[in-house]
């Protein structure tokens, strides 16, 4: 279909241009590799049909002044100078110009691979077949999305590009735009595989914020409007995105067993992330020797434990396949945004990831090279830790599932800790905040909303503090937390009976099951298969004689998948009895001593320290001070300071609460 092009001069531009240009009028789409692959090439490998080098000078961000605008234009016409785009040996050359409404990161999507073998990917094969007459197969996931969830967040995208591949993000709003000029809109792919072809110029689109880092793999009940082309979509991508190499297979099934990866798990791809995360490491020195070895994968895992993100992508991708999920390497661009200034883009943010099909949806992007999805680290100066300083966290979002998703609210809590100022100080003084907070899911269970943006403003309404507008002299210290969104399918309400009268021990009361323990479901459904176990607690009991819920350790599993937690997938309410633990009694008995008058001097004072008690727990000590006195000719008890009373266990901890005490006074006589 292809064919590689090198060293470029005028005339083979102008002729290469024209057959790219027919190319596209029969629906064939060119795939840019760069030269020089001195960088984590998610592209290296490639054994598609052709390659093509684009090495062109940059168009500018268009100026509002208008002999800049004329000056961009001279520029971008007839592809630059002689020299056909530049330095042949310049290996860091642009490719594009981006800019976001908001700072973040973002994934700009090139295309996809198909099978893997020896080492290296095969193009896709297109599904062609488009959804209401106009989206690829790979928007499938986004129409649904925006069609059943009451409000997605978006942000708008300007991408500027010359004589390169068309990039999109990987969740392309259909129904925003950011202008409605025809010039300036992004084409629509052909397929679900390739990005549409060489484009030049300016181009906006909007994008959904879905989180790729914790990415859960749940079933979904699809769209009754879909339902017959996702069934048709679902059959071809298990045709074509399962194939994998019988030995690879079975080596990567064998780590599967070993680290106890169910395919039926919701959480596979995170725990599939968090083992290349705990065995290997990024590190660019000697991925190119990785490349060279005869399975690549084999060594990268056994061998060199270090790869860039093309190796972790390519190895995500094959253990899904394993384990019978579906998946597909994909390429493109990461790019991290301040929602204000362009950010150029060139060969070295290029990157690849992994998109797994969830049955009923169609494909979710999951990001696997685990050192990417670490935020920048803070730059700020040391003496920013003289500044007031505020935790945030997203307001936690919940509801019943009825068919639709779950978004994230821009809303935030201000937690509170130890060296935290509290913003309500503040706010008495007229600042204010503004806050946009990104999440959605659709999958029942917890899923993480992240804050993009929080900007305070003083009281004149100047900006005094931006995570997103470097430009901002920061006056405050700002640590964000994960929020939490909750789709849960129904409510279970836990109770169990009374428990009273259990005498301190010291170890903690075993609670076992019994029949005033149960569960009802009170809304909602509770999923075929599901199942609760309670389990008897015997750690982290109440120690202590006090009152305590009569709780029970619990799980919902699901036999149908295999015994997977689905914990998460529900809403519980208690209705505990109480665990009633008394103190646990201490009987002291004072020592008892007499004197003989008649020697007796009459100054002396009688005193015993003498006692013994029961009922104390073996290896803890009691210690207290006896003030008995007998000063004079007679009797008295020989009594203790009950202020003084202090019991400890074997570590040494102040146990003396969980005891009563009671005292049986000896005598101190002089007669």
């Amino acid at each position: 279909m292809f064919k590689r092009i090198k060293h470029l001069n005028k005339l083979c531009i102008a002729i290469i241009f024209s057959a790219l240009a027919l190319a596209l009028a029969i629906g064939l789409v060119a795939i840019s590799v760069l030269k020089n692959q001195e960088f984590d090439d998610p592209l290296k490998g490639f054994v598609g049909e052709y390659e093509v080098d684009v090495k062109q000078p940059l168009v500018p961000p268009v100026s509002s002044d208008s002999e800049s605008e004329s000056e961009s234009e001279s520029e971008s016409q007839g592809g630059g100078d002689e020299s056909g785009g530049g330095d042949e040996e310049n290996t860091d050359y642009m490719m594009y110009r981006v800019s976001s409404e908001n700072a973040g990161t973002l994934y700009l999507r090139t295309g996809s691979y198909g099978n893997y073998k020896n080492n290296a990917w095969e193009a896709a094969v297109p599904y062609v077949d488009l959804i209401e007459d106009k989206y690829p197969a790979s928007f499938l996931t986004v129409r649904q999305l925006e069609e059943s969830v009451d409000s997605m967040k978006y942000k708008a995208v300007t991408i500027i590009a010359q004589n390169s591949i068309q990039i999109l993000p990987q969740y392309m709003s259909t129904q925003h735009s950011v202008t409605s000029d025809t010039q300036y809109q992004p084409w629509i792919p052909a397929n679900d595989v390739d990005p549409s072809g060489i484009r030049s110029g300016a181009y906006g689109l909007c994008t959904y914020n879905i989180d790729c880092n914790n990415v859960l793999l749940n079933s979904f009940e699809t769209l009754p409007q879909y339902e017959e082309y996702e069934s048709a979509y679902r059959s071809f991508v298990y045709e074509n995105y399962l194939e994998i190499d019988p030995e690879l297979e079975s080596y990567l099934l064998s780590i599967a067993e070993a680290q106890n990866f169910n395919p039926a798990d919701p959480e596979i791809i995170i725990k599939i992330t968090d083992y290349l995360y705990e065995n290997t490491e990024y590190n660019e020195e000697k991925a190119d020797a990785l490349d060279a070895e005869e399975n690549v994968i084999y060594s990268f895992l056994e061998d060199y434990k270090q790869g860039v993100c093309r190796h972790y992508a390519a190895t995500a991708t094959m253990m899904l396949r394993a384990l019978g999920i579906p998946a597909r390497y994909t390429y493109g661009y990461m790019v991290r945004v301040d929602g204000e200034n362009f950010s150029e883009v060139n060969k070295n943010d290029a990157h690849a990831w992994v998109e797994v099909y969830v049955d009923g949806l169609g494909w979710k992007m999951a990001e696997v090279t685990k050192v990417m999805q670490a935020p920048p680290e803070d730059e700020d100066d040391e003496e920013d830790n003289d500044l007031p300083t505020f935790k945030i966290k997203p307001v936690a979002v919940e509801k019943l599932y009825d068919g639709t998703s779950l978004a994230a609210k821009d809303e935030i809590v201000f937690l509170k800790g130890e060296g935290l100022d509290n913003f309500t100080n503040y706010a008495n003084m007229g600042y204010t905040f503004e806050v946009d907070v990104s999440g959605i899911t659709a999958d029942p269970g917890k899923s993480p909303s992240l804050i993009d943006s929080f900007t305070i403003y003083d009281p004149n309404g100047v900006v005094v503090y931006s995570n997103t507008d470097g430009s901002v002299e920061n006056q405050f210290n700002v640590i964000f937390e994960e929020g939490e969104m909750h789709l849960y399918l129904g409510i279970i309400q836990l109770y169990s009976g009374d428990r009273l009268g259990i005498e301190y021990t010291g170890q903690g009361v075993s609670m076992p099951i019994d029949s005033d323990c149960g569960y009802t479901l009170v809304e909602g459904v509770m999923e075929y298969g599901h199942n609760l176990v309670m389990e008897e607690i015997t750690d982290n009991l109440p120690v202590d004689a006090k009152m305590h819920p009569n709780r029970y350790a619990f799980k919902m599993i699901s036999d149908s998948y295999g015994g997977i937690d689905v914990t998460s997938w529900y809403k519980y309410e208690y209705d505990f009895g109480k665990i009633e633990i008394v103190r646990r009694e201490v009987r002291i008995i004072t020592g008892s001593d007499t004197w003989d008058y008649d020697n007796w001097n009459g100054e002396d004072v009688l005193t015993c320290g003498d006692f013994s008690c029961s009922g104390l727990l073996e290896g803890h000590e009691i210690s207290f001070t006896i003030i008995g006195e007998q000063k004079t000719g007679g009797t008295s008890e020989n009594t203790i300071d009950w202020e003084s009373i202090v019991v400890v266990d074997e570590e040494g901890n102040d146990v003396t609460e969980n005891y009563t005490f009671s005292v049986i006074y000896g005598t101190l006589s002089i007669i």
